[in-house]
């Protein structure tokens, strides 16, 4: 369904009021493919006040690939808004 969403055309950064985004809901979700995909498709993985999505990711070693990947992209944006 993401991939159906994306391609023709979702917002991966439109979020609710309260800064809810397609991504944060993947990683509360615990749903890897999605928040692969959604950071492939340009989504910012910092949250509402700028607060990296990483931190909220569930503990635990199958997290882990989830983490890893939040935690690249976010120095990657880092590193481009500079």
């Amino acid at each position: 369904m993401i991939r159906f969403l994306l391609a023709s055309g979702a917002d991966v950064n439109l979020g609710q009021e309260s800064g809810f985004t397609p991504l944060f809901a993947a990683v509360l979700s615990s749903h890897p493919s999605a928040v692969e995909a959604l950071l492939a498709a340009g989504a910012n993985p910092f949250g509402p006040g700028g607060q990296p999505i990483s931190t909220f990711v569930p503990s635990g070693d199958k997290h882990k690939a989830t983490e890893n990947l939040l935690r690249e992209a976010e120095m990657n944006w880092r590193d481009s808004s500079s």
